[in-house]
């Protein structure tokens, strides 16, 4: 299991413009410092950059987020025909990354990742209302580091319950790494206590209810496994639910987590193949009891495989998608579920054998998804966002 890729691709997806980055400490932030100014959204087919998140309510009202190739990174937002930048708060001297995204309405979307200031990274959360965005205080923890504290994930219940998931360091020469978990309860973000494994990170979140929600990620055994982590809130604590560990593997990871009841819901990550020295895909489903293993298309031989979404609309309509790494070049990996099996889907890919890679999935009905990436030119690194019609895959 290659730990360092994972952290890197689902923890710290843009982290490439933050290079030679290290140090850290902790600051305070005021509510709506650094605000959005009031310009007129520009139209953009892309901008240069990376897209970790994505977040739908219809088919005429979506969010993109992640990290541009300027430090001064935009929110990108789908109105039904077009794609076009929307001003983000820059609050670190260095560079904002936005991990994760997630609607409660029109008029409120939530947007999480970590500012660098001096090279230290701290938590960053930014908040819609409809016409601007504006930064919202949250805590930060860890040591003098870039990975300081960083948000990977954040899912929304509703408008008074919101949870943000991700890790800090704990400070000293080693930097362990633990879980970090936030709650918006209309108000303030708090930190809520959660369990700790051994140097454990948490890569994505699922809110179902005030009662019911997930957070997934991975930690290192005292016996040196790298071993895939679900939590469980249920209204009162966080708990950490036990999860498969697939016979032949080295280690597991879970890099992204989506429910749509208490009983059905998904984890996806990967696993390495002790018996070919891969990597290969790793589908977990929930039935309100237990998590079990579901198969994934695996081709025969050394495959390089990983999944770093999941969207769940129904039981029989979910999405995952990540990137095959067999033939060195990535290319884009999309698989669909229909209550039955998971079957991979054509997907397009840009930057042909310069690399492709997809991070996040949303969908809002069987005829409406959406995936974003980047791709890889011979000279630069671009965003990429590819539409599902309910026919097939296209870039948008």
């Amino acid at each position: 299991m290659r730990s360092a890729d994972r952290l890197l691709r689902a923890a710290t997806r843009p982290v490439r413009v933050l290079a030679g980055a290290a140090g850290g400490a902790v600051l305070a932030v005021t509510l709506g410092a650094a605000a959005a100014p009031s310009e007129r959204p520009a139209s953009v087919t892309n901008f240069g950059g990376h897209l970790s998140g994505v977040t739908a309510l219809s088919a005429t009202d979506a969010w993109a987020m992640g990290s541009g190739s300027s430090v001064r990174t935009p929110a990108l937002h789908w109105n039904g025909s077009s794609w076009a930048k929307v001003p983000l708060p820059h609050p670190g001297t260095l560079a904002n990354i936005l991990n994760g995204v997630s609607a409660v309405s029109a008029s409120d979307v939530w947007a999480v990742g970590a500012y660098y200031d001096n090279h230290v990274g701290k938590t960053l959360t930014v908040r819609w209302d409809g016409s601007r965005w504006t930064r919202v205080p949250s805590p930060s923890y860890g040591g003098t580091s870039m990975f300081g504290s960083v948000l990977t994930g954040v899912s929304t219940a509703s408008a008074t319950d919101v949870w943000a998931v991700g890790y800090y360091s704990k400070p000293g020469p080693a930097a362990e790494l633990q879980t970090l978990i936030l709650h918006w309860n209309g108000t303030s973000w708090t930190r809520v206590p959660s369990p700790e494994p051994p140097n454990s990170f948490l890569s994505g979140a699922a809110a179902v209810s005030a009662t019911d929600a997930w957070a997934v990620g991975e930690y290192r055994t005292t016996s040196n496994v790298i071993t895939a982590l679900a939590l469980h809130w249920n209204g009162t604590r966080w708990t950490q639910v036990t999860v498969p560990f697939p016979a032949g593997a080295l280690g597991t990871g879970l890099s992204g987590v989506s429910a749509d009841s208490p009983t059905d819901a998904w984890a996806v990550g990967d696993y390495s193949v002790k018996s070919t020295g891969g990597q290969e895909t790793l589908a977990l489903h929930w039935n309100g009891t237990t998590w079990t293993r579901v198969a994934t298309p695996t081709p025969k031989g050394t495959v390089f495989r990983f999944l770093n979404g999941v969207a769940a609309l129904a039981p029989t309509d979910a999405w995952a998608v990540g990137a095959d790494s067999s033939n060195n070049a990535p290319i884009t990996l999309i698989l669909h579920w229909d209550g039955t099996a998971w079957t991979q889907v054509p997907s397009p890919d840009p930057g042909g054998n310069n690399g492709n890679r997809l991070f996040g999935v949303a969908t809002t009905s069987a005829s409406d998804a959406w995936a974003v990436g980047d791709y890889n030119s011979s000279t630069t690194s671009s965003d990429l966002i590819l539409h599902w019609n309910g026919t097939s895959w296209t870039r948008s």
